[in-house]
């Protein structure tokens, strides 16, 4: 397993001269900071990896939108497909049917429980999804010995690459977004799965603990796009405030609040936050991937016309819902 800790930098003071005792309020005032806890731990782990790889086999364009070709570590050195893992992929395909890995109660449990497992060779003792667990642990070691290393390696190397954009621009981007939603972005940090398949867009986040599912792979998830699409996925797990205040601002108005306009306010806020530090020659993710000509097209200059001064403190971030519920049908 791999974690990789993004921290900002702490600087400390050599040691000090002798002095007389201090006084309790002496003591108190003079009480060094504790560090700051890191605002991601990213992850390469095996049995998230094989789980997301054995789901996007399953449901190819559906729960992901590249292609999908079984994996190589299946097949025999003669090019057939090993019994043991047709049998999974097929074990997946049926469990998956009609459920969400974003809302599926046991489904969510399941990733969580992969990600803590670390290198632990057996599911014994956990509570993984017991057909999905049969499928998992008859195909580990194939997977181990075949397609993890190539895995792992690519994983790595975006973390890599991200790391030094958090460590840069992670700390005020943290306050800023958290601000924005109005809530406090949280004491301990988010963990984040770096995956091949990470769902259909590339990137899912669950809550209750929060845990982050982010592609490696996908082309829309590579440095410098991850530094936003790292704070877009952490939006979901702080957005209850928000979520709160939208509806209530759409009610005050005798509206129903437009789908998906929360997520839109997510991509459109973490576009602008990170084009604010990588510089205007960034393109956010939602303007270079087409989310909103593919969603509502209305929906973009709204929220330039009525979120966007609230991003500029030029308005407080109840008149901002207040004017979006007014301008919206």
């Amino acid at each position: 397993m791999l974690v990789l800790v993004l921290v900002a930098l702490v600087a400390c003071a050599g040691p000090a001269a002798p002095h007389p005792a201090p006084t309790s309020a002496q003591t108190t005032a003079a009480a060094p900071a504790l560090p700051s806890p890191p605002l991601f731990e990213l992850h390469s782990d095996p049995w998230v990896n094989l789980h997301q790889r054995l789901i996007a086999e399953a449901t190819a364009n559906q729960y992901w939108h590249g292609s999908v070709t079984t994996c190589a570590c299946a097949r025999t050195a003669e090019g057939a497909v090993l019994p043991a893992w047709s049998r999974a992929v097929a074990t997946y395909k049926k469990e998956l049917e009609g459920r969400s890995t974003l809302f599926d109660p046991s489904l969510v449990r399941t990733n969580l429980t992969l990600a803590l497992l670390g290198t632990s060779t057996t599911l014994a003792g956990t509570d993984v999804d017991p057909a999905l667990a049969s499928s998992l642990e008859s195909t580990y070691e194939a997977y181990l010995r075949g397609a993890w290393p190539a895995d792992d390696a690519r994983n790595r190397a975006w973390i890599a690459t991200v790391e030094p954009l958090v460590a840069r621009w992670g700390p005020e981007m943290a306050a800023d977004l958290a601000k924005r939603l109005g809530t406090s972005w949280p004491s301990y940090p988010i963990r984040v799965e770096v995956t091949q398949y990470a769902g259909f867009g590339g990137a899912y986040t669950t809550s209750d603990p929060i845990l982050t599912t982010m592609s490696s792979e996908d082309a829309g998830y590579a440095a410098p796009a991850a530094l936003e699409m790292l704070f877009h996925e952490a939006s979901h797990g702080l957005d209850g405030n928000l979520d709160h205040d939208l509806q209530m601002a759409f009610i005050a108005k005798g509206k129903r609040e437009p789908r998906s306009l929360d997520h839109m306010i997510i991509f459109y806020t973490a576009g602008e936050l990170a084009q604010r530090r990588l510089g205007p020659g960034y393109v956010p993710y939602a303007v270079k991937q087409g989310v909103y000509a593919r969603g509502k097209p209305s929906l973009e200059p709204a929220l330039r016309a009525h979120w966007q001064p609230w991003l500029d403190d030029a308005i407080d971030r109840k008149t901002a819902l207040a004017r979006l519920a007014d301008a919206l049908p």
